[in-house]
């Protein structure tokens, strides 16, 4: 008798391996999918880890991956990070829960943006108030907006820290054609997002260029290579860089200076155009 329980159990453990490391592999087989239509890398969880993705977006590093808040029942979030150009903003927007709205009336800081139903709708916390009313224009709002209904739930974390951007919604999202929506969603409140930054970018013409910022014999500090095609001038110290070595910094090199923004020299004659200066 004692035999056939053991026997038993062993069929069940044995089961219950079987079945996760099937749900494992299935999962790395999602994450190697999308990271190829995206054009990067997976790392596979295995069975006991978590998978995650590696690529490039608009020239810069990002990353999807799976966030858990531990404990005995841990909630499982997928993450997407994407660099953001200012490093000195930092902005959490999460859904109000009972416990915001009694501390908003208790004075907990919250900034409201003049939507009343975006602003009812979401804590908004952050370091500079007039940059956070600019960023979260109606575009953006309604990029957050959609994201929040996705997959059903309200549980959606949006935060920029340290010149990154990341989208946190609850889930472990486990087909190809929804993670691949959620990349498409977050991508796109990045993109509209950074339109809000772009705006007030300097547009120089030859003229003014010839007077003032000079690329004879200037090298990128970047890179090291002579600056000649593709220049960029830091709006603030007008130091050159090659336009991929500015992405790829994310601002100026110069000591010190930390511009975020740059200036594009236009030529006679070209149409007056506006360039992501984001990284």
């Amino acid at each position: 008798m004692l035999l056939v329980l053991f026997g038993v159990m062993g069929a069940i453990v044995l089961f219950v391996f079987n079945h996760a490391l099937q749900q494992a592999r299935s999962l790395d087989d999602v994450y190697d999918h999308v990271a190829s239509h995206l054009g990067g890398e997976s790392i596979p969880g295995g069975f006991m880890g978590r998978p995650w993705i590696r690529f490039r977006w608009q020239g810069a590093p990002a990353k999807i991956d799976i966030h858990s808040t531990g404990g005995k029942h841990p909630r499982l979030y997928t993450q997407l990070h994407l660099m953001w150009p200012d490093r000195q903003l930092r902005c959490d927007i999460t859904p109000q829960q009972l416990l915001h709205r009694m501390g908003k009336m208790l004075g907990m800081q919250d900034i409201e943006v003049g939507t009343r139903e975006f602003d009812d709708r979401y804590l908004i916390r952050g370091n500079s108030e007039r940059a956070i009313r600019h960023l979260l224009n109606a575009d953006v709002q309604v990029a957050v907006e959609s994201l929040r209904r996705f997959l059903g739930n309200n549980d959606i974390s949006i935060s920029i820290l340290s010149g990154r951007l990341v989208i946190r919604k609850r889930s472990l999202i486990r087909d190809r054609e929804t993670l691949e929506r959620f990349v498409r969603m977050g991508t796109h409140l990045h993109e509209v997002a950074l339109k809000t930054e772009a705006e007030g970018i300097e547009f120089i013409g030859a003229e003014q260029q010839e007077a003032t910022l000079s690329l004879s014999s200037a090298v990128c500090q970047v890179c090291g290579d002579e600056v000649a095609l593709d220049a960029v001038f830091c709006r603030s110290c007008k130091t050159p860089h090659h336009q991929d070595c500015w992405r790829y910094y994310g601002s100026c090199s110069t000591y010190g200076c930390g511009e975020t923004r740059f200036l594009v020299a236009r030529k006679k004659g070209a149409a007056n155009r506006r360039r992501d200066a984001a990284s």
